[in-house]
């Protein structure tokens, strides 16, 4: 199949093909970090002296009060990396992720993508960000999508990147619904569908992707004012999926106010046409 267009969207006159171009957005969200659990030396209490443990309470210790929790030590490990201690950040965000923790899957997903701590290594990127996708995290599913389309760290297929971007369009991604409509437009991975492309580039107008304005009133000038109508309208009705928090990386306060700082630590990184953070 063709490539799709690689026209900037911002400068593409309304007549030409949609471009594949997405803005880059950093995840929505990571929180402030909160200091790691230490876990208690076991020898150090059963050795302590009877005269301090004498009229304590005798509260039994379990394996959650030792063991920080992932989302503390994603938290952390941010933390680390913000104030550029990467080493030792990467191994407290791992560790997160290793636990299934889906913002901490996305969070290794670019690291290894820009090789900060790690090597780079998109293959690993790829792994990395199809979990974190599976777990939940909307912009992993995005970045999973534009994984298929480039074909880069993996095998290359329209279609699976046609399931990503309708997955993340559906939780409101602008940049994914605008390319479900290139999609839908150019017959990558779909069946080809002037109505369809009009719904996701008329969805993403009204979510807010200016640079979709053009492809709607070409696209509905291309169709009968009934069909055209009828598709408009649908697209008015559209109502995003809500969002799992935590996979997305917001947790309850009070660490909430991190976030915004932890990812723009990562910073962002452009791969061809297409970059995977996206709004």
């Amino acid at each position: 199949a063709p490539a799709p267009a690689s026209t900037q969207r911002e400068t593409q006159p309304a007549s030409s093909q949609p471009s594949m171009e997405e803005a880059r957005l950093e995840t929505p969200a990571s929180n402030t970090a909160e200091a790691t659990t230490r876990d208690l030396n076991r020898s150090q209490l059963a050795d302590a002296s009877p005269a301090i443990n004498a009229g304590l309470p005798r509260t039994p210790v379990n394996a959650q009060t030792l063991t920080p929790s992932p989302v503390s030590q994603f938290q952390e490990g941010m933390r680390f990396i913000d104030a550029g201690q990467i080493r030792e950040g990467v191994v407290l965000v791992r560790a997160a992720a290793d636990s299934g923790l889906a913002i901490a899957e996305y969070r290794m997903s670019k690291l290894y993508e820009r090789g900060q701590g790690v090597p780079r290594d998109l293959a690993q990127s790829r792994e990395w960000v199809s979990r974190a996708a599976e777990g939940g995290n909307v912009n992993a599913m995005h970045d999973l999508a534009v994984f298929f389309a480039e074909g880069e760290g993996g095998p290359q297929s329209y279609a699976g990147a046609a399931q990503w971007f309708r997955a993340a369009a559906e939780y409101g991604l602008l940049d994914s619904q605008f390319n479900l409509g290139v999609l839908y437009e150019q017959g990558l991975g779909v069946t080809a569908s002037p109505e369809d492309a009009l719904y996701w580039y008329a969805v993403a107008e009204r979510m807010g992707d200016s640079g979709a304005s053009a492809n709607v009133s070409q696209l509905a000038a291309s169709l009968s004012p009934t069909v055209a109508q009828s598709v408009l309208d649908r697209a008015a009705a559209f109502t995003p999926s809500p969002r799992d928090e935590l996979a997305n990386g917001i947790f309850p306060e009070p660490a909430q106010a991190a976030v915004a700082t932890s990812s723009a630590q990562i910073g962002e990184l452009s791969l061809n046409t297409m970059v995977r953070d996206a709004q």
